[in-house]
Protein backbone atom coordinates (compact mmCIF):
# COMPACT_ATOMS: atom_id res chain seq x y z
CA UNK A 1 0.00 0.00 0.00
CA UNK A 2 1.42 3.40 -0.88
CA UNK A 3 1.73 6.34 1.49
CA UNK A 4 -1.17 8.05 -0.28
CA UNK A 5 -3.44 5.03 0.22
CA UNK A 6 -2.57 4.80 3.91
CA UNK A 7 -3.26 8.53 4.40
CA UNK A 8 -6.61 8.25 2.58
CA UNK A 9 -7.62 5.24 4.66
CA UNK A 10 -6.71 7.02 7.87
CA UNK A 11 -8.68 10.07 6.80
CA UNK A 12 -11.77 7.96 6.01
CA UNK A 13 -11.47 6.15 9.33
CA UNK A 14 -11.20 9.42 11.19
CA UNK A 15 -14.25 10.73 9.33
CA UNK A 16 -16.28 7.63 10.17
CA UNK A 17 -15.14 7.77 13.80
CA UNK A 18 -16.14 11.41 14.08
CA UNK A 19 -19.48 10.64 12.45
CA UNK A 20 -20.13 7.80 14.88
CA UNK A 21 -19.24 10.01 17.83
CA UNK A 22 -21.50 12.78 16.53
CA UNK A 23 -24.34 10.29 16.10
CA UNK A 24 -23.87 9.00 19.62
CA UNK A 25 -23.85 12.57 20.94
CA UNK A 26 -27.07 13.35 19.07
CA UNK A 27 -28.68 10.21 20.44
CA UNK A 28 -27.63 11.09 23.97
CA UNK A 29 -28.93 14.64 23.52
CA UNK A 30 -32.28 13.32 22.29
CA UNK A 31 -32.57 10.94 25.22
CA UNK A 32 -31.43 13.59 27.68
CA UNK A 33 -34.17 16.02 26.65
CA UNK A 34 -35.62 17.54 29.82
CA UNK A 35 -39.18 17.11 28.58
CA UNK A 36 -38.44 13.44 27.95
CA UNK A 37 -36.92 13.04 31.41
CA UNK A 38 -39.95 14.67 33.07
CA UNK A 39 -42.62 12.74 31.19
CA UNK A 40 -41.18 9.67 29.49
CA UNK A 41 -44.53 7.90 29.28
CA UNK A 42 -46.33 10.59 27.29
CA UNK A 43 -47.74 8.85 24.24
CA UNK A 44 -48.53 10.12 20.76
CA UNK A 45 -51.62 9.05 18.83
CA UNK A 46 -49.63 6.15 17.35
CA UNK A 47 -49.13 4.62 20.80
CA UNK A 48 -45.47 5.59 20.98
CA UNK A 49 -43.88 7.28 23.97
CA UNK A 50 -41.33 10.08 23.67
CA UNK A 51 -38.45 7.63 23.84
CA UNK A 52 -39.84 5.66 20.89
CA UNK A 53 -40.18 8.87 18.89
CA UNK A 54 -36.62 9.90 19.79
CA UNK A 55 -35.32 6.54 18.58
CA UNK A 56 -37.24 6.82 15.31
CA UNK A 57 -35.88 10.33 14.77
CA UNK A 58 -32.37 9.04 15.39
CA UNK A 59 -32.91 6.19 12.94
CA UNK A 60 -34.26 8.61 10.32
CA UNK A 61 -31.09 10.68 10.72
CA UNK A 62 -28.95 7.53 10.42
CA UNK A 63 -30.76 6.60 7.19
CA UNK A 64 -30.00 10.06 5.82
CA UNK A 65 -26.32 9.63 6.69
CA UNK A 66 -26.31 6.20 5.05
CA UNK A 67 -27.93 7.75 1.97
CA UNK A 68 -25.17 10.34 1.79
CA UNK A 69 -22.39 7.75 2.15
CA UNK A 70 -23.91 5.45 -0.48
CA UNK A 71 -24.48 8.43 -2.77
CA UNK A 72 -20.80 9.34 -2.57
CA UNK A 73 -19.85 5.71 -3.27
CA UNK A 74 -22.24 5.53 -6.24
CA UNK A 75 -21.04 8.84 -7.66
CA UNK A 76 -17.45 7.72 -7.34
CA UNK A 77 -18.29 4.52 -9.23
CA UNK A 78 -20.16 6.42 -11.94
CA UNK A 79 -17.85 9.42 -12.32
CA UNK A 80 -14.43 7.81 -11.88
CA UNK A 81 -13.82 5.33 -14.73
CA UNK A 82 -10.93 3.57 -12.97
CA UNK A 83 -12.89 3.10 -9.76
CA UNK A 84 -15.96 2.00 -11.73
CA UNK A 85 -13.89 -0.62 -13.58
CA UNK A 86 -12.44 -1.85 -10.29
CA UNK A 87 -15.95 -2.25 -8.88
CA UNK A 88 -17.05 -4.09 -12.01
CA UNK A 89 -14.08 -6.42 -11.47
CA UNK A 90 -15.74 -7.44 -8.21
CA UNK A 91 -19.25 -7.61 -9.65
CA UNK A 92 -20.56 -6.31 -12.97
CA UNK A 93 -23.58 -4.79 -11.23
CA UNK A 94 -21.75 -3.19 -8.28
CA UNK A 95 -22.19 0.42 -9.46
CA UNK A 96 -25.89 -0.17 -10.16
CA UNK A 97 -26.22 -1.79 -6.73
CA UNK A 98 -24.70 1.29 -5.07
CA UNK A 99 -27.17 3.53 -6.92
CA UNK A 100 -30.11 1.31 -5.89
CA UNK A 101 -29.03 1.21 -2.24
CA UNK A 102 -28.68 5.01 -2.30
CA UNK A 103 -32.32 5.32 -3.33
CA UNK A 104 -33.39 2.73 -0.73
CA UNK A 105 -31.70 4.60 2.12
CA UNK A 106 -33.46 7.83 1.15
CA UNK A 107 -36.81 6.03 0.98
CA UNK A 108 -36.22 4.61 4.48
CA UNK A 109 -35.56 8.12 5.81
CA UNK A 110 -38.69 9.47 4.11
CA UNK A 111 -40.81 6.56 5.35
CA UNK A 112 -39.80 7.02 8.99
CA UNK A 113 -40.42 10.77 8.82
CA UNK A 114 -43.80 10.24 7.13
CA UNK A 115 -44.77 7.81 9.88
CA UNK A 116 -43.74 10.28 12.58
CA UNK A 117 -45.77 12.99 10.87
CA UNK A 118 -48.78 10.67 10.56
CA UNK A 119 -48.89 10.11 14.33
CA UNK A 120 -48.51 13.80 15.06
CA UNK A 121 -44.96 13.69 16.40
CA UNK A 122 -43.61 17.22 16.27
CA UNK A 123 -40.38 17.93 14.44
Amino acid sequence: MSDIDEKSTTTRRELLTRGALAGAALGAAALGDSAFAQDDMRRHDGGLDRGDVAILRFLAAAELIEHDLWQQYAELGEDNPDFGEALEGIDDDMVDYAVDVTEDELSHHEFINAYLKSIGASN
